[in-house]
């Protein structure tokens, strides 16, 4: 049995809503979601399982009819669906009257329930949220029904933190699922031995299928696996691998500042970093190093150099304490850094004795 496995898709999301790319954002969730959808079309595995937060919020009707359209074009392919934290079951949800494509099987009760499936020898158990959170471990000790023992059996899961569903992921292993498929965590991961993102194992998150915020970074896109018998040792073998989907990537961008940077330095600095990373991606500037004193960076000026979510600046100006020492000579700066001594500053000392000569420049009128 072939499969595709995504999660926290989060259509009607829209990423970085302060930012001029903010838009084009929540489209690209619907276009790589759709590619996806296409994919499956031209690949026909035999199932798809979507393992919560397909919606960034309760869908509406005509979205629903949306999805379910893609999901009709892949009448080969049984699509599993459940609802999760963001779009969850609340009163008068679109998901209680909702009909769904006969390829389609949504989970909507409160606890797990199985769907089985003869002509894959295949059965899967799932079930939705019905508040945007669970504190308790429903699935630790959850079993397959008895007498499916000689079928596939599949577990769908979201959640896996104190709020939402916790999760003993070596409980939940032992419980004799050839796979079990969550969602909830953005980042992607199998729970197994082997190389990162490919091994024989047996329990994984799909991670937001695109990135969300400046915190999601690294790659995003869903699951590709295959559950095949084996006769020796009698018992099915579940492979599984990530792939890539997402349109672009979050990444921090740390940029070494020095004590005779100019303005237009800077922006041609990041500006060819940014390039080298990929100019469609989505960066955070972190400004560090020392800089001249007099020199403060333009954080505005710096949000509109491209794609740039965020921009931080952890610089520290390069105070030369001896010639201030000097200048300030008998008055109340001269005085505080001298109390500091000649000697070695431990980190604590050396953040004391700068901010506190910024707060006393500052004051004197002497900063920039």
């Amino acid at each position: 049995m072939r499969f595709y496995h995504m999660a926290d898709i989060h259509l009607g999301a829209q990423p970085d809503r302060e930012r001029p790319f903010s838009e084009q954002r929540r489209q690209e969730i619907w276009d790589t979601f759709r590619s996806v959808i296409r994919r499956a079309g031209q690949e026909k595995p035999d199932c798809l399982f979507i393992c919560g937060d397909l919606f960034h919020r309760q869908p509406l009707k005509r979205e629903l009819r949306e999805v379910d359209y893609l999901f009709s074009r892949i009448p080969d392919t049984a699509v599993f669906l459940m609802a999760g934290n963001h779009d969850y079951l609340k009163s008068n949800s679109a998901y209680d009257s909702f009909s769904w494509s006969p390829n389609v099987f949504f989970f909507r009760s409160e606890t797990v329930t199985a769907v089985h499936l003869e002509r894959l020898n295949l059965t899967v158990y799932g079930n939705s949220y019905w508040d945007s959170r669970i504190r308790e471990p429903l699935y630790d000790d959850f079993r397959p029904e008895e007498g499916t023992e000689q079928g596939i059996r599949v577990l769908m899961a979201h959640g896996g933190d104190a709020e939402h569903i916790p999760m003993n992921y070596r409980k939940i292993r032992s419980r004799g699922f050839d796979y079990v498929a969550m969602g909830h965590i953005h980042r992607p991961g199998i729970y197994e031995d082997g190389a990162p993102y490919r091994s024989r194992g047996a329990m994984a998150y799909a991670g937001a299928l695109e990135p969300l915020d400046v915190n999601d970074t690294g790659p995003h896109g869903y699951m590709e696996g295959r559950i095949t018998f084996e006769e020796q040792p009698g018992a099915y073998r579940t492979e599984v691998c990530f792939v890539p989907a997402a349109r672009r990537s979050y990444i921090s961008l740390p940029v070494e500042l020095h004590e005779n940077m100019a303005s237009i330095e800077l922006e041609e600095r990041i500006r060819q970093m940014m390039k080298e990373k990929g100019e469609e991606n989505l960066f955070r500037i972190i400004l560090k190093g020392y800089r001249d004193p007099a020199f403060h960076p333009d954080r505005e000026r710096l949000l509109s150099l491209g794609n740039v979510v965020e921009a931080k600046d952890e610089s520290r100006p390069a105070y030369d304490y001896e010639q201030l020492k000097q200048m300030y000579r008998g008055q109340l700066i001269g005085r505080f850094l001298e109390s500091y001594g000649d000697g070695t500053l431990t980190r604590e000392q050396e953040l004391g004795r700068r901010f506190g000569l910024e707060a006393l420049l500052e004051t004197a009128g002497g900063k920039g």
